[in-house]
C-alpha cells in the first residue's frame, strides 16, 4: 500500500475537521425541534444552543405533564385536532448534554461575550427568532451565520409565512438556507428544496412538513461548510407577486368577518389560512340562519358531491346551499370549486366555553339555509 505523503494527510486531516457551531431556535418550533433532532442523530451535535430566557408551564418537569394534558383535554372539548407543537428543543438539548444559552436579546452585551468565548465558526438558525440578528452575532463566526426559512425567497419575507402563504393559495413552497445580513429574510441563499402544497393543509401542518425538509438540509449544508468552507450562494427567481416582507398575522375581529364576494377557492383559503391551535381563540366568522357562527374548518372540492334526488338546494345570497352527511356546501355556477364547510362553532359572548361542530348539529334539516356577511 502506497503510503500517503504529509500534505496528503493534512488536506484529509482538513477535510474531516468538524466546524464548531451554535444552533439558535425559539422554543416549540416545529422547524427548530425537527432540525436539532435530526443533526443530533447524524452525529453533528451543536457545540451550543441558543433559547430565548422566558418562563412556560410545558418547560418545567413539574408543570410540563398537566399543561400538556390540559392542551389536549381543550382539543377534546372544542373537538378540534391537536396541532400545537409541544416538543422541547430546551429539553431535548439537556438530554443530550448540549450546552444552553438565554438572552432576552442578542445585543445584550453578556450574550455577545458569552457567544465569542465559544468561537464558533458558524451560526445556524433553525427555529427563527424573535428579533433581528444584530451585526454584531451574525459577524462574530468565520463562516458566517445562517437561517432556515419556510419559503422560497425571496418569496414571502418576514412571519406568520405559512398563513400568509396559506391565504394566497400558492401550489408550491419550499426551503430557503441564506445568509443572514441586516435584513429580515433578504441574505444570499445557499440553497432551496421545494414542495407541493395541498389545497386542505393547515399552516401548522405545512410548517411541520417544511421542518421536515429543512431537517433534511441541515446537516448536509453543515457537512459542506466544514469540507470547503464559506459556501457560494445560487441565484433564485420565483413569483414576483410575493417578494416582499409579510408583518405578522393580526387576529382583528374586522378582518376576520367572511367576505363572500371572493371566490369560494379563496374563501377556502382564508378559513385554512385562520386555523387556530385552540377553538378558545378567534376565527373567520359569518352569519347562518341569523346566528353568527366562526367557521373552523372547510374543504375544497371539484366536482359536486353526490347527492339524493330529493336533496334541499337553497338559493342563499352567497351562492346555492345544501346540507349533506353532516356538512354544508356551497356552490355557484360560474365556478368550478365547490366549499365544504365541516366544522362550526357559534359566535357569541360565550363562544370560549361553546364547542364546535358539524354544520347539520346547528341546522339540523332547515329548509332555509341563509348565509351572510356580517
Amino acid at each position: 500500500m502506497q503510503k500517503k505523503s504529509e500534505p496528503d494527510v493534512l488536506k484529509e486531516e482538513s477535510t474531516n475537521k468538524r466546524i464548531k457551531f451554535v444552533y439558535v431556535t425559539r422554543h416549540f418550533n416545529h422547524s427548530g425541534y425537527l432540525i436539532l433532532k435530526k443533526l443530533i442523530e447524524e452525529n453533528l451535535k451543536p457545540d451550543a444552543i441558543v433559547l430565548e430566557k422566558k418562563h412556560s408551564p410545558y418547560l418545567n418537569p413539574v408543570t410540563r405533564p398537566f399543561a400538556i394534558a390540559w392542551y389536549y383535554f381543550k382539543c377534546w372539548y372544542y373537538r378540534c385536532p391537536p396541532i400545537k407543537t409541544l416538543a422541547s428543543e430546551e429539553l431535548l438539548a439537556k438530554a443530550e448534554s448540549i450546552p444552553i444559552l438565554k438572552t432576552k436579546t442578542m445585543g445584550d452585551d453578556m450574550f455577545v461575550q458569552a457567544l465569542s468565548n465559544l468561537q464558533p465558526d458558524l451560526i445556524v438558525l433553525g427555529g427563527g427568532w424573535h428579533e433581528l440578528i444584530p451585526p454584531v452575532v451574525f459577524q462574530l463566526p468565520k463562516l458566517g451565520c445562517i437561517n432556515t426559512h419556510p419559503s422560497l425567497l425571496p418569496e414571502f419575507r418576514g412571519t406568520s409565512i405559512t398563513r400568509w402563504q396559506r391565504l394566497f393559495g400558492v401550489p408550491e413552497s419550499g426551503v430557503s438556507v441564506h445568509y443572514v445580513n441586516e435584513n429580515f429574510d433578504t441574505g444570499s441563499v445557499i440553497e432551496q428544496k421545494k414542495m407541493p402544497v395541498s389545497t386542505d393543509i393547515s399552516p401548522q401542518e405545512l410548517f411541520r412538513q417544511l421542518g421536515n425538509v429543512a431537517a433534511e438540509m441541515i446537516p448536509s449544508i453543515i457537512r459542506r461548510f466544514s469540507k470547503e468552507g464559506h459556501l457560494p450562494v445560487i441565484q433564485v427567481e420565483h413569483n414576483v407577486q410575493y417578494y416582499r416582507y409579510f408583518h405578522r398575522w393580526k387576529w382583528d375581529p374586522e378582518k376576520l368577518k367572511i367576505d363572500f364576494s371572493a371566490s369560494l377557492k379563496d374563501i377556502h383559503f382564508f378559513i385554512c389560512a385562520n386555523t387556530q391551535e385552540s377553538y378558545q381563540y378567534l376565527g373567520p366568522v359569518c352569519r347562518i340562519n341569523g346566528t353568527k357562527y366562526l367557521i373552523r374548518e372547510s374543504g375544497l372540492l371539484n366536482l359536486l358531491p353526490s347527492f339524493p334526488n330529493n336533496a334541499n338546494i337553497i338559493n342563499t345570497p352567497v351562492g346555492k346551499a345544501f346540507i349533506k352527511d353532516k356538512f354544508l356546501y356551497i356552490f355557484r355556477d360560474n365556478e368550478e370549486s365547490i366549499l365544504e364547510i365541516r366544522r362550526i362553532q357559534k359566535f357569541d359572548e360565550h363562544y370560549p366555553i361553546r364547542r364546535s361542530n358539524t354544520p347539520d348539529y346547528f341546522l339540523g334539516t332547515a329548509k332555509t339555509i341563509n348565509i351572510e356577511e356580517i
